[in-house]
């Protein structure tokens, strides 16, 4: 048997890999730096592309903006309350002292004039402010003696009536000032109605702490007590 021998023809040659040809840079920056390099370099930087902040995210409660993954904070307003004003403090408030100057009246013999006690006379103001502290309502008595202006009363819920300017009188007697206890007790009973040697007690009671007055139709007052001789 005669055997052949066959000879594989040698593997084709591969190519070897030529890197593409770069863009040559015109001017290379010097070891040490030159005015033509570092603008060559500025001019590099300002080819790249600014970046972008992330838009600020608002907060669902607030409406401001919070850091992702944080929970908002929030941050109520302060509440502050009004400062309650005392009758006796609103009634200082007001020009004279919410009383009239030089009330008057008619002399019925005479024919002229005479002065009348201005602690009677409160002036509309002092009424329209004592009225809606206590909850009643103002009128004008005028016409029930001889009066050259007008003298304000006060309808009040408990069913009395009483005079703007003798509540206006209390509130600025220097006397009761100084003792806001007394203050308190003296408009009590000329709401109430039910100083001593007084009758027709009001309906109800108003109560007075610290100038600040409230009324309770439910719970009725104590009648003053009566002397007898």
């Amino acid at each position: 048997m005669h055997l052949t021998r066959h000879t594989l023809p040698p593997a084709p040659k591969r190519e070897e890999y030529a890197a593409p040809a770069m863009k040559a840079i015109s001017h290379r920056l010097s070891k040490h730096g030159s005015p033509a390099a570092a603008a060559d370099f500025q001019a590099l930087l300002k080819e790249q592309p600014a970046s972008v902040a992330p838009p600020a995210v608002s907060s669902p409660t607030t409406g401001g903006p919070y850091s992702a993954g944080l929970p908002a904070v929030l941050v109520a307003p302060p509440v502050v309350a009004p400062p309650a004003t005392g009758l006796p403090a609103a009634i200082a408030a007001l020009q004279n002292g919410g009383l009239m100057s030089n009330p008057t009246g008619n002399n019925a013999l005479s024919g002229g004039t005479i002065p009348y006690n201005p602690n009677y006379y409160a002036t509309l103001e002092a009424a329209t402010r004592l009225a809606q502290q206590v909850g009643g309502t103002v009128v004008d008595m005028r016409g029930q003696i001889s009066n050259n202006q007008s003298e304000y009363y006060i309808n009040l819920p408990n069913g009395t009536t009483i005079n703007a300017g003798n509540l206006v009188a209390i509130c600025n007697n220097p006397l009761y000032k100084d003792n806001t206890g007394i203050m308190d007790h003296m408009i009590a009973e000329v709401l109430n109605n039910n100083a001593i040697g007084t009758t027709g007690v009001g309906a109800g009671q108003y109560t007075v702490r610290n100038g600040q007055i409230s009324y309770d139709p439910y719970t009725q007052v104590s009648a003053p007590p009566v002397y007898r001789t």
